[in-house]
């Protein structure tokens, strides 16, 4: 979302000075780059810095995983950071993705450690040239905490050099005038794409079949995503994503910066062939800009790329990221958290935006949905769609959502500063009906205690699930047919995938299918018999399956049975004497071989 957070001024008092500093981000750039030594030990050389794994008190040995580049240290294991320059102030360790769920507590043999689940960092504070860090032996901080210890961790941030000073007693006037501080730098725009594309758009110039698209929003993980790569194929291609009009009218030194992420470009030299970032001043023709890569082109790793847009200060200019691809080569290119800022006369007035608690995503019936901001701040939200201001609802309770809504909030401070807008889809889906004669499986239900598989709990393959006179049973693909857990907001659903998974559906004996209904964020399966329209199946037949084109992502189903004829059963016998109907209603007197209503129940007539 755009954020115009126009040159805004106040008194900023910090609680620490610090004076004189230098902070380095330590960064592999593989699992080759650590070198292994005795004792069980890992190391990595980053001048002046040292880091060394080891294994220490605990049972396993360290590892920097090779296919996401994180270091992991487990149960009383310990990271040791040298520096032969000057003393370490501060120490922050990014935990990985995978580091949340086993997330111990961390000690140090200097200094204080603050393990901050949420924000998915350590940091130490102190003064030393050398800390050893030890992992606790319980995931205290992690998602399943009854697991054993881990440090799991993407890099190291390291702050060394200068002096730590309190700050001075505050001022004891009541409203002292606020001390100008020139130079600071504001934003005046940005866009996170944590919750979509935001103001941007997307300009396909070239697109080739079976392509549909290129330049994607993951709103999972919180980036734009491009690439043409589609089932295991390069695909030529041309796509840019293009931001709105932004005002530098009034901006000095202004400088853009950017997280990205590149992989499988081989070489940096083809990423910078495929990707560029280009601008373009209101009216004119777009041209390249020179910026600061911050990606090899084989990791999904990010880094922070920089821009020097100062040649614009005055004017109003869109940004695009162009991609393109070959046949032979199809990388991928993730981007997030841009960024926008400039010169002003003062200090600018930074505010964070709203949390929205619990997190977007697909609800059931309803959710009750709150807002938290810091303290002191007012909030402001809207749940039309349009971007949030002072004359927009004031925050007060939470409230609840029963139909799919986009929430947006601000937070304010006394004066008027306003925070980036917050933003939140909440998909809400009404709790499916069984039909009069068939059967409903709600799988987010789970009433049949399947296992759930899940990023943390692995694969749990399933075979069969029983609900009233229909029997659902389960082949394995790629991966093994699963009910699984949706890493956002915990709905279950049954996943199938290709090469081989697939849904039978099986009625009772006497009972035929005739519609299938399925509720599905995808679905690519081919029926063996009747016709698949718009995620709904129609037939007549004793049995069919549906087999996994591509994975395939079910919520739910509904199957419709054909009507029973109210006839308790089939049953060999004799001829006899008795009222006598055929299958289609006419009276007889005598009944011949076959198929008979005899006394209303259904006879075979030998």
């Amino acid at each position: 979302m755009k954020k115009t957070l126009l040159f805004l001024f106040a008194f900023v008092l910090a609680a620490v000075n610090m004076v004189a500093q230098n902070e380095v981000v330590i960064k592999w750039a593989g699992a080759d780059a650590w070198t292994a030594g005795e004792a069980n030990t890992l190391q990595y050389v980053q001048d002046p810095f040292t880091v060394t794994l080891a294994k220490a008190e605990g049972t396993t040995d360290p590892v920097v995983n090779a296919d996401k580049n994180d270091a992991r240290v487990y149960a009383k294991g310990t990271v040791n950071v040298v520096t032969t320059g000057e003393n370490m102030t501060q120490v922050v360790f990014a935990v990985s993705a995978k580091g949340k769920f086993q997330l111990a507590k961390i000690t140090a043999n200097v200094g204080e450690v603050v393990v901050n689940a949420d924000a998915q960092t350590v940091t130490w504070t102190g003064a030393a040239k050398d800390v050893t860090f030890t992992v606790g032996e319980k995931a205290d901080f992690g998602t399943k905490p009854t697991k054993a210890g881990q440090l799991c961790f993407d890099n190291i941030t390291v702050v060394a050099g200068g002096t730590v000073t309190p700050s001075p007693e505050p001022n004891p006037e009541p409203n002292p005038e606020p001390q100008p501080q020139p130079d600071e730098k504001a934003t005046i725009f940005t866009e996170l794409f944590n919750v979509g594309q935001g103001d941007f758009t997307i300009d396909n110039k070239v697109m080739n079949d079976p392509l549909t698209f290129v330049w994607k929003a993951d709103e999972k993980y919180g980036y734009m995503k491009a690439s043409a790569y589609a089932n295991k194929v390069a695909y030529a291609s041309e796509s840019w994503l293009v931001s709105p009009v932004i005002d530098l009218t009034q901006a000095k030194e202004t400088e853009l910066s950017f997280d990205e992420a590149a992989n499988f470009f081989k070489g940096l030299d083809n990423f910078k062939a495929a990707c560029s970032l280009k601008v373009k001043e209101e009216g004119g023709e777009w041209t390249n800009v020179a910026y600061n890569v911050a990606v090899e082109g084989n990791s999904w790793t990010f880094g922070t790329a920089t821009a020097d847009l100062a040649a614009y200060d005055g004017k109003k200019i869109q940004l695009a990221f162009a991609y393109t691809s070959t046949a032979e080569l199809a990388g991928t290119w993730e981007v997030k958290n841009l960024y926008v800022k400039a010169k002003t006369d003062k200090a600018p007035v930074v505010i964070e935006a709203p949390v929205f608690t619990p997190k977007q995503g697909t609800y059931m019936d309803k959710v009750s949905v709150s807002i938290a901001a810091a303290e002191g701040l007012k909030v402001y939200y809207t749940l039309d769609g349009s971007e949030p201001t002072t004359a927009s609802t004031l925050y007060e309770a939470a409230f609840d959502l029963t139909e799919t809504t986009t929430v947006m909030a601000i937070a304010v401070d006394a004066e008027g500063n306003a925070s980036p807008v917050a933003k939140a889809m909440y998909t809400i889906k009404a709790t499916p009906v069984a039909p009069e004669n068939g059967a409903l499986f709600n799988f987010n239900e789970n009433k049949w205690n399947l296992p759930v598989s899940s990023k943390e709990a692995g694969d749990f393959p399933i075979t069969e699930v029983k609900e009233g006179d229909v029997t659902l049973t389960f082949t394995n693909g790629s991966t093994p047919t699963r009910l699984w857990s949706d890493f956002n907001n915990g709905l279950l659903q049954i996943r199938m995938y290709k090469e081989g998974g697939s849904m039978t559906v099986t009625p009772a004996a006497d009972q035929k299918v005739v519609k299938v209904e399925f509720d599905a964020t995808k679905l690519d399966v081919t029926a063996s018999e009747g016709k698949l329209a718009e995620k709904v199946w129609t037939g007549e037949a004793a049995t069919v399956t549906f087999t996994a084109n591509a994975t395939s992502n079910i919520n739910y189903i509904i199957v419709t049975l054909s009507k029973q004829s109210g006839i308790e059963g089939v049953e060999a016998g004799e001829q006899t004497e008795k009222v006598i109907y055929t299958i289609d209603g006419r009276r007889v007197q005598k009944a011949e071989k076959g198929v008979y209503v005899i006394n209303g129940k259904k006879v075979v007539v030998k």
